[in-house]
């Protein structure tokens, strides 16, 4: 009597079975997305976490190396963050995307000293751009119903944060763009430890890109505008998936739309926006020497 053989959707099943075997264990990020905040970090990260051997942790920003409290907790805390497969088909990686890693200075040390050899992505944005987009997120959280939730989240910030945090948030009406200009900037002067509000300074990405320097070696950062990931989005995501040595994919596949996309009442005017471009000429210009690449700004 011949051998009873398998149904052909029974063998499509094992086949299927094998073929997907994995399991979920523990993990440190191999790559982080650092920012900067109002670039485009929400977007790259639903756009890369696509890619098959990407596994995302369900938050988007961990803020395990910002906040004490979170980094007192440890390694261990910090890895049941992230789950990753291994699978038949090579090894999963994950990441995540804190944009105060970029700006924060005490990053960059503390991420080494846990993850040596990680790779880095950081998305750069028109510094005036995002400075006013940055205010406008704010004045749009202290109008609608996060405001109370916001403020209670700032309990958990260190302390030379929720000064300008509560600064910010606590008031009754939202300050103008040119006063949160001018605070900052006499926050600097006077107490430059104090790390927020932050709407101007995030836009000092040579000193911000400088520090990670100081720690890791050049070679391990990837910089994009986010005029590039608004354009050919598809090809951007490969030269990102090719620095991370993974395979290429096809992104075009894909059809979101980009996230946290923010839509303005009214523009910056003129003479605010000169202000700001002749404070950032010379970190502009110090930028391109650092990353060796033009910028359009």
């Amino acid at each position: 009597m011949p051998p009873k053989r398998h149904s052909k959707d029974k063998m499509n099943l094992v086949n299927k079975v094998v073929e997907r075997m994995s399991w979920a264990e523990k993990a440190l990020p191999s790559f982080f997305i650092l920012g900067a905040q109002k670039a485009g970090t929400s977007s790259l990260f639903k756009y890369i976490a696509a890619h098959p051997s990407i596994d995302a942790p369900v938050d988007k920003e961990i803020n395990f190396f910002t906040h004490d409290q979170l980094y007192s907790h440890g390694q261990n805390w910090y890895s049941q963050q992230f789950l990753v497969k291994r699978s038949l088909k090579g090894p999963h990686i994950t990441f995540e995307a804190t944009p105060e890693y970029l700006y924060y200075p005490f990053i960059s040390e503390r991420i080494f000293k846990m993850i040596p050899n990680p790779r880095f992505i950081v998305m750069l944005r028109n510094p005036v751009d995002r400075a006013f987009s940055a205010w406008n997120m704010y004045r749009k959280l202290h109008a609608g119903t996060e405001k109370d939730w916001l403020l209670s989240r700032i309990e958990i910030c260190n302390q030379n944060v929720q000064d300008g945090l509560n600064w910010l948030l606590g008031q009754e009406r939202f300050p103008s763009f040119e006063a949160c200009i001018d605070y900052e900037l006499e926050r600097i002067e006077k107490n430059p430890e104090s790390l927020e509000p932050s709407f101007i300074r995030r836009g000092f990405y040579d000193v911000q890109i400088e520090n990670y320097f100081r720690f890791f070696d050049d070679s391990k950062f990837f910089f994009a505008l986010d005029s590039e990931l608004k354009g050919d989005r598809p090809e951007l995501l490969n030269r990102i998936t090719s620095f991370l040595n993974l395979s290429a994919f096809d992104f075009s596949t894909k059809s979101d739309s980009p996230k946290n996309v923010g839509q303005y009442t009214n523009g910056l005017d003129s003479k605010t926006h000169n202000r700001l471009e002749h404070l950032y000429d010379p970190h502009n210009f110090k930028l391109k020497q650092l990353i060796k690449r033009d910028i359009p700004w």
